[in-house]
């Protein structure tokens, strides 16, 4: 019984000290980071081009994204420890509001260039205590930390939180309202639907596994055609730049443009065709019939529809853009089958294909017909679609699948 017991003791105090291990490993690449925002904080005081800017507020958003990750691997458990860290999670949220102002075509305000001079002041402060901190920390520091006792750690952690929250804040919410001056963001985490940046982040690197993909920065989030969107900038290995919307909501694609250029016509449109089909079959899609294509230049755009049960569904479309030189997908757009794809039921009609198709002009030649939703002045009808010829020329004529009228007629080559 004595050897067991001190097996276990001696298989414990190796695991605690691994996981002390571990713990110190996070804390000097979380230090690191640290560092590294507090010098692209201090370039962007003094930063004055909108370009420039964006660049050094879009690396600080990703290592604040990347030193919240390293802290989710800490055992940051009292208050006051996430109040003395939560200054990352403040910082990175000024970043998204000064970037999607630039993004508008916005110039920082002076009221942003006093914010920029705040987070630096209170970065900078938290990299000279940790920086003080990983000169002398202990194991044994860790350990108590681990265990909740104080030590080195925790007194860094009051030092950093004294300097960077501010003292209203430290006090108990008046009622009147009058919380005094505070210009940074709230300093408690925004409450996301749907998937956090970092997961949409992991979804964007499998979508483009095939695109020699080498760095992916995260640019913060926008309304991508009315869709909550995460935005990533990308470089494939031979700096080409990708640009991606990834939605909040699932993780979906929602468009993307790969700046590669296209010059020549190697392959034909079917073989485009196909590769676009694929493209879509590896993002879930599926049911997905092509109904219009449009070349231009090298460039060939394929729109694909969803197809079920023998009716095809116009609102729920998606664009692919697909480069005939190279031979890849470049482009694609789905925010219509995003915010429109939805469990319709069965849809209704009151009048056959052939009763429809006898009340259209005389003049018209068939050539063919199906079943579609389809939308028309913000309102969704089933209609019957007839592709029809007449004089040397094509037209689509749309007709209400429960009356027969003629809901909108557009010729081929305008469509």
């Amino acid at each position: 019984m004595t050897a067991l017991v001190t097996l276990g003791a001696i298989e414990m105090y190796r695991t605690t000290n691994a996981t002390a291990a571990g713990y110190r490993a996070t804390m000097y690449e979380l230090i690191g980071i640290v560092e590294k925002v507090d010098d692209d904080l201090d370039a962007l005081r003094v930063a004055g081009t909108s370009p420039m800017q964006s660049e050094l507020l879009t690396d600080v958003l990703v290592q604040t994204r990347m030193a919240e990750n390293d802290l989710e691997k800490l055992p940051v458990g009292s208050e006051e420890d996430k109040n003395a860290m939560n200054f990352l999670n403040r910082t990175s949220e000024a970043c998204e509001m000064m970037l999607a102002k630039l993004n508008r075509g916005e110039k920082l305000s002076e009221r942003d260039i006093k914010l920029i001079e705040r987070l630096y002041e209170m970065n900078h402060q938290t990299r000279e205590t940790l920086d003080e901190l990983a000169a002398t920390v202990e194991d044994k520091d860790i350990m108590n930390w681990m265990k909740g006792v104080e030590n080195r750690i925790t007194d860094a952690l009051e030092r950093i939180e004294n300097a960077v929250m501010p003292p209203e804040k430290k006090q108990p919410p008046k009622t009147d309202g009058e919380n005094g001056v505070m210009p940074l963001p709230s300093a408690k985490k925004k409450e996301r639907e749907g998937i956090p940046s970092s997961q949409a982040e992991e979804l964007c690197k499998n979508y483009f596994a095939d695109y020699n993909i080498e760095s992916v920065v995260y640019a913060g989030e926008t309304l991508a055609d009315g869709l909550k969107a995460y935005n990533f900038e990308m470089k494939n290995g031979e700096g080409t730049r990708l640009f991606a919307q990834i939605s909040q909501a699932d993780g979906a694609l929602i468009e993307f443009d790969f700046y590669q250029e296209c010059h020549e016509h190697i392959i034909d449109i079917e073989t485009a065709r196909g590769l676009a089909e694929s493209f879509l079959v590896k993002l879930g899609y599926e049911n997905m019939i092509p109904v219009r294509v449009d070349e231009e230049d090298t460039n060939v755009d394929f729109k694909f529809v969803y197809s079920m049960d023998g009716c095809t569904y116009y609102p729920d479309s998606v664009t692919v853009k697909v480069c005939e030189e190279r031979g890849v997908v470049v482009g694609l757009d789905a925010s219509d089958f995003l915010k429109n794809h939805t469990q319709r039921g069965e849809l209704q009609t009151k009048i056959t294909m052939e009763q429809a198709k006898n009340k259209l002009s005389d003049k018209l030649t068939v050539e063919a017909s199906r079943l579609v939703l389809f939308e028309h002045d913000d309102r969704e009808y089933t209609a019957y679609e007839f592709f029809c010829s007449y004089g040397g020329e094509f037209y689509f004529v749309y007709t209400d699948a429960m009356n027969g009228n003629e809901l909108f007629i557009v010729n081929a080559k305008d469509d």
